[in-house]
């Protein structure tokens, strides 16, 4: 397998090559997967149905430029020729993340009912003292933000006590994000065999994933984790350093992280990697 450096000189060096195609492709597919979630009413479902199928063909595109093949516009669309297949792995790898971000989801919303309870207990002696003063003023209404659904000598113990109540969770709450996180990284591989492996079925190419990422999900962070600089770059600049230059440099080398641990599986035998192409 090539080193982390390789596959990212690969990526920039073909991503070089072809700079402005690679741009307005990019651009036009960002575009068009964000236009449908302003879709007054069904934007969601929308997204759901049609811009998942848009974002593996992306991945695709990816890919294609990794490997130094020809990029066409039409890329984006070609996994329309096997909807269903596509649409289903992809259904299929979200909801395995959202049962695994049960996890986490669960505890925060029973952490979040206990302490909006326990803020409104404490703020309840507030709200029975009718001698409370009333000149918290617009200072405090700007630190808490609560105080504007309630009188504001109410804000203040409430969003005290709800601080209270939660520091001695954020930790906990923080670790139980970890095995979530974990997961996503085995599945990291899904979109990719959807987009590049027509043969592999729905419900496998998951499966094929997790078996593919055993042992480089810790690389995998690395090498998500050297485009640090870039990213908060293209902070500072609005997103125009990321359409123009770090988008496709940095999905490129995403997919070529995919294409090496891939090819590293194959060459291994391991099973039911066969099929991928």
């Amino acid at each position: 397998m090539k080193l982390r450096a390789e596959i990212k000189e690969q990526a920039r060096a073909n991503f070089s090559k072809k700079y402005w195609p690679v741009v307005g492709i990019s651009l036009l597919g960002m575009l068009i997967v964000s236009a449908m979630n302003y879709i007054p009413g069904a934007g969601g479902l929308v997204y759901l149905l049609v811009g998942t199928v848009i974002v593996v063909g992306l991945n695709g595109f990816y890919l294609s430029l990794y490997r130094g093949n020809e990029v066409k516009v039409e890329g984006l669309f070609t996994p329309f020729n096997r909807y269903g297949r596509v649409l289903g792995g992809m259904l299929w790898m979200y909801l395995w993340l959202f049962l695994w971000a049960l996890i986490f989801i669960v505890p925060m919303i029973v952490v979040s009912v206990a302490g909006f309870f326990s803020a409104f207990a404490a703020a309840g002696p507030a709200l029975l003292n009718s001698d409370a003063p009333f000149q918290m003023g617009m200072m405090r209404g700007a630190m808490y933000g609560f105080e504007g659904m309630m009188p504001f000598w109410i804000g203040m113990p409430f969003a005290n006590s709800l601080a209270a109540f939660f520091n001695p969770f954020w930790l906990l709450l923080f670790l139980l994000l970890i095995p979530v996180i974990i997961k996503s990284y085995a599945f990291f591989c899904t979109p990719y065999i959807l987009a590049d492996s027509p043969d592999v079925p729905a419900m496998d190419a998951i499966k094929i994933s997790q078996k593919i990422m055993a042992g480089y999900k810790w690389k995998l962070f690395v090498t998500q984790l050297t485009f640090l600089g870039w990213l908060i770059l293209c902070g500072l600049t609005a997103g125009i350093l990321w359409i123009f230059y770090v988008g496709p440099y940095y999905n490129a080398a995403m997919a070529g992280f995919y294409e090496e641990v891939k090819n590293k599986a194959k060459a291994d035998g391991m099973p039911g990697t066969e099929i991928l192409q």
